[in-house]
């Protein structure tokens, strides 16, 4: 039992620190604390950036990955199709005026771009394409059927021979915008006859995409 002692002093390990002597000593340990505490938050914000930065840019290639796919999806285009199929036979005009023709045996149509259900084309990529159709009739009116862009006349395959079985073609490279239709109408007194042989069609296919930059 303690009298007239002290008690112990359970913070004699405190009695170790130095203590400053002077003012001068207490702003050098003040400028070392900060000093330390500025390199911390530097390091912090430095890894953060590092860390910004790489997130970026794996995004960024994520990105271009997910575009290239998207844009190597929409390159894949190419259609041909017929008035009949194989076990059909028919006779289309003469008419009063031009009327649209629709190929509604599909051949091919990779991409969907093709609408057998209208007979128009629709462009789903900015690109160059190629396309051809031809005309084939079996009486004494010419055959004659002309392609249409954007509902605008463009070119014609005409073969005004008289006599039965005769036929002609045409084909042409496009540079195209999305969106933008193609349709074939068989002119105003002109005459088509189709069967098995498939005399009559109309076929496309995307030679290579343009982005919207203007690169390929």
């Amino acid at each position: 039992m303690y009298t007239n002692d002290k008690p112990p002093r359970v913070t004699a390990f405190m009695d170790n620190i130095p203590e400053p002597k002077s003012s001068a000593g207490r702003r050098s340990l003040d400028r070392k604390a900060s000093l330390i505490f500025v390199s911390l938050w530097l390091i912090t914000l430095i890894t953060l950036i590092v860390g910004l930065v790489l997130y970026c840019g794996q995004r960024s290639a994520i990105q271009s990955e997910l575009e290239a796919l998207e844009h190597w999806e929409t390159s894949m285009v190419a259609f041909s199709a017929s008035l009949v199929n194989h076990s059909e036979t028919i006779r289309l005009g003469p008419h009063s005026e031009d009327v649209i023709l629709v190929y509604r045996h599909v051949i091919t149509n990779v991409g969907s771009a093709y609408n057998p259900s209208s007979g128009i084309f629709t462009a789903p990529t900015k690109g160059v394409y190629y396309f051809s159709f031809t005309a084939f009739g079996w009486s004494e009116n010419p055959a004659q059927v002309s392609l249409y862009l954007n509902h605008k006349y463009f070119m014609s395959a005409y073969d005004n021979k008289p006599g039965p079985g005769r036929g002609t073609a045409n084909m042409i490279t496009l540079q195209l915008d999305i969106g933008d239709i193609l349709y074939i109408k068989l002119r105003s007194n002109m005459q088509l006859h189709d069967n098995g042989n498939l005399y009559n069609t109309f076929s496309g296919h995307l030679l290579f995409p343009i982005s919207l930059t203007g690169n390929i």
